[in-house]
């Protein structure tokens, strides 16, 4: 059992230690005014590599044609795509101590980034019309559009 006295200077110690720890401190792991947004941003980019998985395994025939599936992916990647400017606020990159794919890239050319990211938009949205109206042909080349938005972001603004 350790005495009332040793806790108190443990705790007094502590204090101090916290109190003289320099103030521009990174944020480790979970910690930082921003570990919630980018841990959501993660999260939610996985999902949409998923809903993309859905639409590659469908176009090349490796899964069975499954139109509900196709919607319920276009919805994720539109909805998502409407998000992706306001998840990258100043303060949430690499940069700023966040362990994060995003290269800091993203904040040094911010209206590039969101000149691309607002571009996915009107594509995630074509993607949608295209899975509604029920022709690969259509869905296809909607996917590749979509696609090649996505990718013109990754090539200048994620690290892998």
């Amino acid at each position: 059992m350790i005495a009332p006295r040793s806790l108190r200077m443990l705790a007094a110690t502590s204090a101090l230690a916290a109190a003289l720890a320099p103030a521009t401190a990174l944020p480790a792991g979970g910690e930082g005014e921003y570990a919630e947004l980018v841990h959501e941003r993660h999260e939610s980019f996985e999902e949409m590599g998923d809903a993309f998985g859905t639409f590659r395994d469908q176009i090349r025939g490796e899964a069975p044609e499954d139109f509900a599936a196709l919607d319920e992916a276009a919805e994720v990647i539109l909805g998502y795509a409407l998000k992706i400017p306001s998840w990258f606020p100043d303060g949430s990159g690499p940069d700023d101590g966040y362990e994060t794919d995003a290269l800091a890239a993203i904040w040094e050319d911010k209206a590039d980034f969101e000149r691309i990211a607002e571009a996915l938009v009107p594509k995630a949205e074509e993607l949608q019309s295209a899975t509604y109206g029920r022709d690969m042909t259509e869905i296809t080349a909607a996917f590749r559009e979509t696609g090649a938005t996505c990718k013109q972001c990754h090539e200048r603004f994620r690290a892998d």
